[in-house]
């Protein structure tokens, strides 16, 4: 029974299209879009202009809740950016800080002595050689956390301009209904 309905249908679909490239030619198709929307406006005008305005107002309740979900979304965006630079900012210090610490180990080892003084204590060659091996492996791996907060931290700020730009789309679109 389908399968009867679906030829017939399409028969007919191919037999509208024959007849109308037969009387209209290659216009056919700019025909058909100007029927179209000739039916499509004629609908539309004859809607009553207060189910029109019931429209808006529904379509209006959609909008606000969504508002009120990109307003939380920004927020806390904002608090998870302001945490991670704060996280980034103190990153940077400790790694500098390391740094320095590599710095200096390595310049005590490029004097050639059998034993270093670092505070009150006292390192073999071999002890602040491993010492150094372990802070410039331990600086690598902070580098490449560092990089990825960096990295986390654009992408954040992406998102958020993102929401902030869906925002004002949500805050436009609930003018022209109120409109």
């Amino acid at each position: 029974m389908i399968t009867k309905t679906l030829k017939l249908g399409g028969l007919i679909l191919v037999g509208t299209g024959l007849i109308g490239s037969m009387f209209f030619g290659k216009d056919m198709i700019s025909y058909a879009r100007s029927s179209a929307k000739s039916v499509r406006t004629a609908v539309k005008d004859s809607v009553p202009i207060e189910f029109e305005l019931k429209r808006a107002k529904d379509m209006l309740e959609e909008v606000i809740p969504e508002m009120h979900a990109n307003i939380r979304m920004i927020s806390q965006e904002e608090v998870e950016i302001a945490a991670l630079q704060a996280d980034i900012e103190k990153s940077q210090q400790n790694l500098n800080e390391e740094a320095q610490r590599v710095q200096k180990l390595r310049k005590a080892l490029n004097i050639n002595q059998a034993s270093y003084n670092f505070g009150d204590r006292q390192f073999t060659r071999a002890d602040v050689k491993q010492d150094l091996t372990h802070r410039f492996e331990r600086y690598k791996e902070a580098e490449l956390v560092f990089a990825s907060k960096q990295h986390l931290l654009a992408n954040r700020q992406k998102t958020l301009h993102a929401a902030l730009q869906l925002l004002d789309e949500t805050r436009s679109q609930k003018r022209l209904l109120e409109d």
